[in-house]
């Protein structure tokens, strides 16, 4: 059975016939200047919506398969409840939801967060704020800390997926490509961005608990740049990655901002570009460390002066 399109699913949500979900009933999706709201991806559209009690949520409806949503979803549910971290939003997956062009369809209603994205934040706050960049690697590493010792991988790091409220704490949405105990062996469909990912995602068959670990390394890199050079924020805020982008990636020998990284006078730049560097051969993603695992080993590398010899 074919997946609905984007515009489907926009008429179904216009339309408060279509609605099944005990969440839908009784409530309106957002609309500006006429035009119903949604956000959303390759794989979903998401809406602003209220619910019969007024209260703003979120209402999430697939037009691509990501591979067995309904065990995705309620897994992901249960352990995110039971984990009680602060990092996630809570929702509930309903299979009979919505009515898209004569089909019933899942939805989600998750909470809704009117915090900023990680782009939108630093450049809201940066030019105030002069310690903004370490606040928030900071924050990340604790955050990816947490996920690695409750075994879960977020899937698609990135600036859109993570936002930042306003005592600095971080919050992660979109699930859909998430992993946690028990999901071993459900397929890897979602890749994320290019600018956060490692080529070799690509080739990447299964969820696992080391999705995360390349997009944790460019995430905490780029932050450790820009807090060291803050005057390159305005030249890549405009672009669709942080700091990296999949032409670092694929040749990073040819890469002027890797080349420059690896002459920086901050040793810890150098080092993670290093590794960054020698991460990209890998064949496999499964090769990469953790973040907290490759900071350990930074200080004995820059003693021993290998930082180099990757």
């Amino acid at each position: 059975m074919p997946f609905p399109s984007k515009i489907d699913i926009s008429a179904s949500m216009n339309n408060s016939s279509c609605y099944k979900s005990p969440m839908l009933i009784g409530g309106s999706a957002f609309k500006k200047g006429g035009r119903i709201t949604s956000h959303g991806g390759g794989f979903s559209s998401v809406f602003p919506f209220k619910n019969k009690n007024g209260k703003k949520i979120a209402i999430k409806c697939w037009c691509n398969d990501i591979g067995d949503v309904k065990l995705r979803m309620v897994m992901i549910s249960n352990r995110i409840k039971g984990l009680k971290l602060p990092y996630f939003l809570d929702f509930i997956f309903d299979e009979h939801g919505l009515i898209v062009t004569g089909t019933i369809r899942p939805i989600i209603a998750m909470e809704w967060s009117e915090s900023l994205d990680l782009k939108e934040y630093i450049n809201n706050n940066y030019n105030t704020n002069k310690v903004i960049f370490i606040e928030l690697a900071e924050n990340f590493m604790k955050m990816v800390k947490d996920f690695h010792l409750n075994n879960i991988a977020h899937g698609d790091l990135s600036h859109g997926n993570i936002k930042v409220t306003s005592n600095k704490n971080l919050l992660v949405i979109d699930y859909d490509s998430m992993f946690v105990e028990g999901m071993d062996g459900l397929t890897d469909n979602i890749k994320g961005l290019p600018g956060y990912q490692h080529p070799k995602r690509l080739n990447n068959l299964k969820v696992h608990n080391r999705l995360d670990y390349f997009s944790e390394l460019i995430i905490y890199l780029s932050l450790i740049v820009y807090n060291e050079s803050p005057e390159l924020w305005v030249k890549y805020y405009g672009t669709e990655d942080f700091l990296f982008s999949k032409t670092d990636f694929y040749a990073p020998q040819n890469s002027s901002l890797i080349q420059s990284l690896l002459l920086n006078k901050n040793s810890t730049i150098t080092y993670l570009t290093n590794y960054l560097i020698a991460a990209l051969k890998f064949d496999d993603i499964c090769q990469i460390e953790p973040l907290e695992d490759v900071l350990d080993k930074r200080f004995v590398a820059i003693a021993n002066g290998i930082i180099n010899k990757f």
